[in-house]
């Protein structure tokens, strides 16, 4: 049912970065926040690959240097250098290709996270240090696990230089067809893809790897600023989706659609909601969690409602991530009274009346009922402190 467990592929899953945040490179540098110090999760620091200043300078040095807008991104530039170099530290690339022979085999640093958080300041600051690094992530003596920690920190960075890198590391990773799945994976954490990335991926979904190319390649539509970049993506991915056999096959490749967040991909999620197949038919309940208009509200109303608990559940998952609105609840009240609500199903209807966006008199509803209706004690006493609270 779940191409996402075959291909180690998930909507927009994070690798070993997810408790770190990720390093993007737009055109203006951006304060810092958070650290190795920090919460669990930290958020996004914004990272500067090519700033608009040198390009100026090196065209005109002396207009660069009277011009109160280059001054002040080149005061940006600097501060953000002196960022990263506080944040590398006293890293450098042997030390990381040492912590790498020794621990990357197992996927965890001493101290990983500072490990993490340290190795991307310095590969951000330094780039070029990439290609070694990916280099390394290709002796023979690495086991998946440390060439996906590499690639995760490329993606990281999402310089081109790193991209290039891990492009590189992909395309000569050992044929393992699993493994190499999971390096695909890294794509869906950068933050600011190249074009290059796209075409790449896009010439990748027409090789043996066509599944695991074409969830990456959603990942990139949705994260690139260039449209045309994002157009052309979802093309490729609307052709592979008609061609592909119904079933597995074709849910991967809807995967990818639902990645993208595209108003092509989404128009043909709906469509696709009408399909035979209980695996594409799930996979498109879990790609219009984040979809938006009445058409794709509409199109997962039907999926809860869908004959197959499998898809009711994929519904109500994706109703965790965007609430419940009035008309859904109206059909799973009568889900609840028809006894088509599986135990599984109804903690996750818990989860999704605890959204934000669910109303408070929609909880009180569906709470109230769930409580009533339902054969475990604990959906009954989360349902009715729920209910109480409402």
């Amino acid at each position: 049912l779940s191409p996402a467990s075959r291909f180690g592929l998930g909507l927009l899953g994070l690798g070993a970065l997810g408790a770190l945040g990720l390093a993007l490179w737009p055109s203006a540098a951006v304060e810092a926040v958070g650290g190795p110090g920090a919460s669990s999760t930290l958020r996004s620091e914004a990272l500067v690959a090519s700033s608009p200043l040198a390009s100026a300078a090196q065209r005109s040095p002396s207009k660069a240097a009277a011009s109160p807008a280059a001054g002040a991104l080149l005061s940006a530039e600097a501060r953000w250098r002196n960022r990263m170099r506080d944040r590398a530290g006293d890293r450098d690339l042997d030390g990381v290709l040492a912590d790498l022979a020794a621990y990357g085999n197992g996927g965890l640093m001493p101290d990983h996270k500072r490990w993490l958080w340290e190795v991307t300041g310095l590969l951000a600051l330094h780039p070029e240090l990439c290609g070694p690094l990916a280099e390394a992530a290709l002796d023979p003596a690495r086991t998946l696990t440390a060439r996906a920690l590499v690639a995760d920190l490329l993606a990281n960075v999402s310089h081109p230089a790193a991209l290039a890198a891990l492009r590189g590391l992909i395309d000569r990773a050992p044929d393992d067809a699993p493994g190499r799945a999971r390096l695909y994976q890294s794509f869906a954490l950068v933050l600011k893809p190249d074009a290059e990335s796209a075409r790449w991926l896009a010439q990748a979904t027409e090789s043996a790897e066509a599944l695991p190319a074409a969830v990456a390649l959603g990942a990139v539509a949705r994260r690139t600023d260039d449209a045309d970049v994002a157009d052309a993506a979802v093309a490729r991915l609307l052709q592979g989706v008609d061609a592909a056999q119904e079933g597995e096959e074709q849910a991967a490749w809807v995967l990818g659609l639902g990645n993208a967040r595209h108003p092509q991909a989404e128009a043909a999620l709906v469509n696709l909601s009408a399909s035979e197949s209980v695996g594409v038919r799930a996979t498109v309940a879990r790609s219009l969690a984040q979809a938006e208009g009445e058409p794709a509200s509409e199109a997962l109303r039907g999926l809860l409602a869908d004959a197959d608990p499998r898809v009711t559940e994929a519904a109500l998952i994706a109703m965790g991530r965007r609430g419940i609105d009035d008309r859904s609840a109206e059909l799973i009240l009568g889900l609840l009274d028809a006894g088509r609500l599986e135990v599984s199903a109804q903690h996750l209807l818990l989860s999704a009346l605890g959204r934000p966006e669910t109303s408070p008199e929609v909880v009180f509803s569906l709470a109230e009922r769930l409580s009533a209706v339902t054969t475990d004690t604990r959906v009954r006493n989360r349902a009715r402190d729920l209910w109480l609270r409402g």
